[in-house]
């Protein structure tokens, strides 16, 4: 995700969260917020900032309003569900995952916390959400999942390309999407559409 989807993505976010709920929780001190990151502190730290500086846009200041912790398993899957399960002691009012599995982790650790995915999957096919129209539990987020025009994108491509018989790409197999070859790569021979 591009840091400017994610700036969005985050101040979309912010600004569903109640009014009255930020001066409620002003009165009680600083709201917390969890984020767990598959990634290191290193290589998501631009994404942190973003949200800290999405957030400080809209009148949530860290440290006066929210106060963030963060956990990162430095690429390292078997230790998100720990990670997830220290976030959930803390007892967080959201917390903030990325990737896929991150999400499905700190959903298992705090099945009565609000979660935010911000992996742009598709929350359906994840199980992150029962329908776009009715989600139903408390994992929210944005999708980029455009799984139902792939094949309007092949039409386009062939379009401009229509000598085009073979196509090659790369996918993360780690990612739940029911529309994806197994693996992380593979070609398609491409047919002829009339």
């Amino acid at each position: 995700m591009r840091r400017r989807e994610f700036i969005a993505f985050v101040c979309g976010v912010a600004a569903t969260w109640p009014i009255a709920g930020h001066a409620q929780q002003s009165k009680q001190g600083p709201v917390l917020i969890g984020w767990l990151a598959v990634v290191s502190r290193e290589s998501g730290a631009h994404f942190l900032a973003a949200f800290k500086h999405g957030l400080s846009a809209l009148g949530w200041k860290e440290g006066a309003h929210v106060v963030i912790e963060d956990r990162w398993a430095d690429g390292q899957i078997d230790r998100l569900q720990a990670l997830a399960e220290e976030l959930a002691a803390m007892k967080p009012a959201v917390i903030v995952a990325f990737p896929a599995l991150a999400v499905t982790a700190a959903a298992k650790a705090a099945p009565q916390t609000a979660i935010v995915h911000a992996t742009g999957v598709d929350p359906i096919a994840a199980g992150f959400a029962k329908s776009l129209a009715r989600p139903g539990g408390l994992v929210t987020g944005i999708s980029n999942e455009a799984s139902d025009i792939t094949e309007k994108h092949l039409e386009l491509l062939l379009a401009v390309a229509p000598k085009l018989r073979r196509i090659g790409f790369l996918n993360d197999s780690t990612i739940p999407n029911p529309h994806r070859l197994n693996g992380c790569g593979a070609t398609l021979d491409v047919p002829l559409l009339g």
